[in-house]
């Protein structure tokens, strides 16, 4: 089973960014969160994107030095670099973004980190490629669905009402056991989100 570590952002308006970890190995996912100087991270292999929203990339630059691959939907790799889609611009004003290499991931793709596998799923409505990652009973959801019942704006660059709707749909079509790690607030479950979400 992956540990899960969440850690905080400096900025108010920050993501969740998650730490996990496989026998040795280990992934940040939406990296808004620096790594420490003094913290001992294993052999760091990826940064895993939900999406390419500013507000969970702001420390990718500080991971990537660390060595990992940055990993994103297909569909989304060209948000990463473009101010516009990626919302530096309209959020803080910059023409900020992430312009190194990334390598695309396909609907269902596995990466295997440790002695765990992933899956990588689509779930386009908040951007054009949003996409959770799923590992036993933990899903990583972005800005897919929050705890209490809600979910994602889709009124951003690539976002989508009825996408959106059939992605909700598929997380709670999903293990109600599984825990839901979103990218804003706190975690949540597959049965509890079943409970509070009203469409």
């Amino acid at each position: 089973m992956l540990t899960v570590k969440k850690l905080k952002s400096k900025y108010p308006f920050g993501a969740n960014s998650y730490l996990i970890s496989s026998v040795g190995y280990s992934a940040i996912i939406d990296p808004s969160a620096p790594p420490e100087d003094n913290e001992d991270y294993g052999n760091l292999k990826y940064v895993l994107l939900t999406h390419s929203h500013f507000d969970h990339i702001l420390e990718i630059n500080k991971w990537v030095e660390k060595g990992c691959e940055v990993l994103i939907a297909q569909e989304e790799l060209s948000y990463l670099s473009s101010p516009e889609l990626n919302c530096y611009s309209s959020f803080l004003g910059t023409h900020d973004g992430y312009f190194g290499k990334a390598f695309g991931l396909s609907d269902g793709e596995v990466i295997r980190l440790g002695g765990e596998e992933i899956i990588f799923k689509r779930t386009p409505g908040h951007t054009a490629g949003s996409g959770i990652y799923l590992s036993g009973k933990f899903a990583f959801v972005g800005d897919t669905v929050f705890c209490g019942g809600g979910y994602g704006r889709w009124d951003l660059p690539g976002g989508n009402y009825s996408e959106l709707l059939n992605s909700i749909d598929f997380i709670l079509g999903l293990d109600e056991d599984i825990t839901l790690f979103p990218g804003h607030g706190q975690h949540t479950s597959v049965r509890e989100y079943k409970r509070d979400y009203r469409r």
